[in-house]
């Protein structure tokens, strides 16, 4: 990816031309998954994703998009998932630097609220990670600043 790419100049680039990439990151961010086995929401079950900032960003772009049409998407910006979302969406934990205080705390809730939800991470390391190697979420090493994807699937070891 190259969200964070410099200028030749050495300075960041503006918002303006950040916006203007999105399609470029959206073709590269679809070849990064390829082949990645996620759970694929049935009828009736949804998606929550739980993240902050930009790593919820996303999320609501998806959640905008899928509003007439395809799975619900809900967005979590906080420390636990309200228990009035459907208990059973796919859960999505979602955290650049995998310590983002919120998320984690949202991924330790969901281990006794919702035991049984498919879970899938999105992080580049951290305790996320840590935390979802701890109950079997597959995780392989990446280098820095390449996201991994992780993904459980049925009930969560503990």
């Amino acid at each position: 990816m190259t969200t964070h790419a410099r200028r030749s100049d050495g300075s960041a680039p503006t918002m303006l031309e950040l916006v203007e990439s999105l399609p470029r990151q959206l073709r590269e961010s679809a070849k990064l998954v390829e082949g990645v086995a996620l759970p694929r929401p049935t009828a009736g079950r949804g998606v929550i994703v739980c993240g902050m900032g930009g790593s919820a960003a996303a999320a609501t772009l998806v959640q905008g998009c899928t509003l007439e049409s395809g799975p619900r998407v809900d967005v979590v910006r906080a420390y636990s998932i309200p228990a009035a979302l459907d208990a059973d969406s796919t859960l999505v934990f979602s955290s650049y630097s995998g310590n983002t205080e919120e998320t984690l705390s949202a991924y330790d809730h969901a281990k006794s609220a919702r035991p049984s939800a498919p879970r899938v991470v999105i992080s580049s390391g951290g305790a996320l990670v840590e935390r979802a190697r701890l109950v079997g979420i597959d995780a392989e090493g990446h280098a820095p600043g390449v996201l991994q994807v992780h993904r459980r699937g049925g009930r969560a070891q503990t």
